[in-house]
């Protein structure tokens, strides 16, 4: 059986997604693009920290002094559930979620 390939999803297919969300909604304006903007790098950030947790793993070894080994909770795990709860705000903000995604683009009056 054929492995299904998933399509790459890129920064710059977030953004002209979301921006594509909020035309329709008549509020491409600066403030709200920025906006965008801002998601757009948490995203970024989000991705290279869930490497980190692929990587490393949840729990971490470090050594402490010469003989010493502590065991820990990777910090990108917390940094991870900070940076998805601003993305979700950020969407909450601009009004978008899965309940009222658009269809075709409204040209802007």
């Amino acid at each position: 059986m054929a492995e299904v390939k998933k399509p790459s999803i890129t920064k710059a297919t977030i953004k002209l997604e979301l921006i594509k969300q909020i035309t329709l909604k008549r509020a491409d304006i600066d403030p709200f693009l920025s906006m965008i903007d801002d998601y757009a790098s948490l995203w970024s950030i989000k991705n290279q920290l869930m490497a980190d947790i692929r990587k490393y793993g949840a729990v971490i070894t470090e050594k402490n002094g010469d003989t010493k080994i502590r065991i820990k909770n990777n910090p990108s795990v917390k940094e991870l559930v900070g940076v998805n709860k601003q993305m979700l705000s950020l969407l909450k903000e601009l009004g978008l979620s899965t309940a009222n995604v658009g269809g075709e683009v409204v040209e802007p009056l």
